[in-house]
């Protein structure tokens, strides 16, 4: 089970600051030795990186690790210097150094986690569970300082879990398989394969470093796929899955957004060609049919989604699917939209064609994609922007 739902947002005013620090201390009686790993903000190529709690550093240096004041090792801290902070979200999870069991008790209230900003020192909650062997303490944005406590705690650290829905309707789907494949054989690996609850829900752990493909399957749907590389990093991995039944015409495309508990509402958009030079426009908030063949499935406003689309055939012109963050729509720093988990899940006909997770950038505007009405090929764009409308 994850636990944990309390979020604990603490602003700052400062903007891209030279220095940003982050301590972790302990008791020095507490039965548990602690080890962390800082994940780093996504690069252009999606790649990311983290650097341990000790003795550890980026490739390109802007992030180092050492025991408390980072001059010397300390049995009981650990700390990470980021000079200057980069553009990009943070993410700092602890874990025991030597993970012993599922869901094994070790944490107590004499964890402190500090973070340093240009002199001003702020303290963070302590553990909100005893229970767990990672807990993601906190999300640092480091062009603005924004802290987020999300209080997460992992039964493993290595693992890939996330909820199976149906795309048309929101609602969970129960018996879904679901299997771990190596990237480059194609192979499931031995041992990895989950079945999804009563709540949709799924989780995979214990499996070697390596980068992978989850694939999930359903009678009368279409199997989906995403992919989840653990070469570079060790860290739970969310992949949540919307399953689309296996009744689009082989012209029909269906566009699936997904995301996390915040921001609370995203909003899909379509726009394509409506003839003589004009263009239809699908979302909550405008038309939710046109020509009562593409239409608006289903519309989410508390978190998760799914927000879908179905597009019963393609006419000569353009199809330009974006997200809006309507929560954070008059934020013009806003990193919640990068911050989401969101993902775009795209079938054509039998088969799913595309999948795209949401750029760590900030914006407002996701531009996913488009789409050629008259060859059907499909164009990434996956840039980020700000606008209080798409």
């Amino acid at each position: 089970m994850i636990m944990g739902t309390l979020l604990l947002c603490l602003s700052s005013a400062h903007l891209l600051a030279s220095e940003i620090t982050i301590t972790v201390r302990w008791g020095t009686f507490s039965p548990t030795q602690l080890a962390g790993a800082l994940l780093l903000p996504e690069q252009p190529d999606g790649s990311r990186e983290s650097v341990q709690g000790r003795n550890d550093s980026s490739e390109d240096g802007h992030v180092s690790s050492g025991g408390g004041d980072l001059r010397g090792m300390s049995m009981n801290s650990l700390a990470w210097r980021i000079e200057p902070p980069q553009q990009g979200l943070y993410q700092l999870y602890l874990f025991p150094q030597a993970e012993s069991g599922f869901n094994m008790r070790a944490w107590d209230s004499q964890v402190v986690v500090e973070v340093e900003i240009e002199g001003e020192v702020r303290r963070l909650d302590p553990p909100s569970s005893s229970n767990g062997n990672a807990w993601h303490a906190l999300t640092l944005n480091g062009a603005t300082g924004e802290i987020h406590q999300p209080q997460r705690f992992f039964p493993v650290r290595r693992m890939i879990y996330g909820n199976v829905r149906n795309a048309q309707t929101g609602e969970p789907l129960a018996g879904v398989t679901v299997r771990l494949v190596d990237a480059l054989s194609g192979s499931p690996l031995e041992g990895q394969t989950a079945v999804t609850s009563d709540t949709g829900f799924y989780v995979l752990h214990s499996f070697p470093m390596g980068r992978y493909a989850v694939t999930f399957e359903q009678e009368d749907y279409i199997e989906a796929r995403s992919s989840v590389d653990f070469m570079r990093y060790d860290l739970p991995a969310l992949r949540n899955a919307l399953l689309s039944q296996d009744n689009l015409p082989p012209s029909s495309v269906r566009i699936a957004l997904s995301w996390g508990a915040t921001p609370p509402d995203l909003d899909a958009h379509l726009r394509g060609p409506a003839g003589e030079d004009e263009e239809f426009h699908i979302s909550y908030h405008n038309m939710r049919i046109y020509d009562e063949r593409h239409y608006l499935d289903v519309d989410a406003r508390e978190g998760f989604g799914p927000e879908t689309i179905t597009i019963n055939g393609l006419d000569p012109g353009t199809y330009r699917f974006t997200v809006h963050d309507f929560t954070n729509r008059r934020n013009r720093n806003s990193w919640g939209l990068a911050g989401s988990g969101a993902r775009v899940t795209v079938y054509h006909g039998s088969q799913q064609v595309a999948e795209f997770p949401v750029p760590q950038r900030e914006g407002t505007v996701w531009d996913v994609f488009t789409i050629d009405g008259t060859t059907g090929a499909l164009t990434p764009l996956n840039e980020l922007r700000f606008a209080e409308g798409p």
